[in-house]
């Protein structure tokens, strides 16, 4: 996991160099190189781990909770998966950074 954020490092530092040492390379497609890095850096997931149970989940990212009760409604919260059983887990924002889960332990890259 760290391998890979070093790799994204390295690609970014590579980019940088090569516009110094050939300036003679269109700007369009640096740009697409940069493009290219950010949108790597956004597919990373971090990976959490369950202080109390020890399990491990993969964030798959946030949304709103929609409910009839307004003291709920458009909540964020926090999507996550088990590392066990793949199940699906929903939680908001506020209770998922209480304390209760560790992390984020290392980043994963899907695919």
């Amino acid at each position: 996991m760290d391998n890979l954020r070093a790799e994204v490092n390295a690609l970014t530092d590579v980019i940088a160099m090569l516009q110094l040492i050939h300036p003679e390379i269109p700007q369009t497609n640096i740009d697409n190189l940069k493009a290219a890095v950010v949108r790597l850096k956004s597919l990373r997931r971090e990976v959490w781990k369950h202080k109390k149970r020890g399990t491990w989940y993969e964030v798959l990212g946030t949304g709103h909770l929609q409910m009839e009760l307004p003291v709920c409604d458009e909540t964020e919260v926090v999507i996550y998966k088990s590392d066990k059983d793949s199940s699906l887990w929903v939680r908001p924002v506020a209770e998922f950074h209480d304390g209760r889960f560790e992390g984020p332990i290392c980043y994963i890259y899907p695919g």
